[in-house]
């Protein structure tokens, strides 16, 4: 299955020293902040990813740094998912194939729609929302038919920074027959006769 500088101003290279409740307080230049932030992005895991965002953006003052980190701690966190696999029960959708879009979001205004629609309007309005969202949509699509098995899909390097992943599949019976599956790392579809339920696995 398919989906799709730090720049550091060493001119203003300047120690400050000063005093702050009688013990030496030391500011580091833009340049410098940039340097020590860096640093440490390798090893901070999902933090380093959201730092990475403030850092390229300049966000490198002592003060615009606990912004950053307010930031990474109340705003919408990256997804979890990494490994999906679908199973499909024999005779599934009337033994008719079903078609499975994974949509990654990464804009905040696509994830407050996406969470509302069914998946037939998903598949209806699929097109409309490539073009609002050019940049903020990541879509997976698979049809799958009943008694299949041993599918899998990795979520790509490439999927950036998402912040929210859905499943939706079209059936030909009534319901949402969608499910937000970003909180989970690794989990099933498990496509039945009528429905779809979720398996989360290690």
């Amino acid at each position: 299955m398919t989906s799709d500088r730090i720049d550091e101003n060493k001119g203003n290279s300047v120690w400050h020293t000063g005093f702050f409740s009688g013990k030496p307080l030391v500011v580091m230049s833009r340049a410098m902040m940039v340097q020590s932030v860096s640093e440490r992005i390798a090893a901070a895991g999902e933090w380093g990813r959201c730092l990475r965002r403030g850092v390229a953006s300049g966000l490198t003052s002592g003060f615009m740094a606990v912004l950053l980190l307010a930031g990474c701690a109340f705003g919408d966190p990256e997804i979890k998912t990494r490994v999906i696999e679908m199973e499909v029960a024999p005779g599934a959708n009337g033994d008719d194939p079903i078609r499975v879009d994974i949509v990654l979001a990464h804009d905040p205004e696509l994830v407050k729609q996406l969470v509302d629609l069914s998946a037939s309007d998903w598949f209806r309005r699929r097109g409309e929302l490539r073009l609002a969202f050019p940049t903020g949509i990541t879509i997976a699509s698979r049809e799958v038919v009943p008694g299949q098995k041993g599918l899998r899909f990795d979520v790509p390097e490439s999927a950036g920074e998402a912040i929210g992943a859905f499943v939706f599949a079209e059936y030909g019976t009534e319901g949402a027959h969608r499910a937000r599956v970003d909180r989970l790392e690794r989990f099933a579809v498990l496509l039945g006769p009528k429905d779809f339920s979720i398996e989360p696995r290690s």
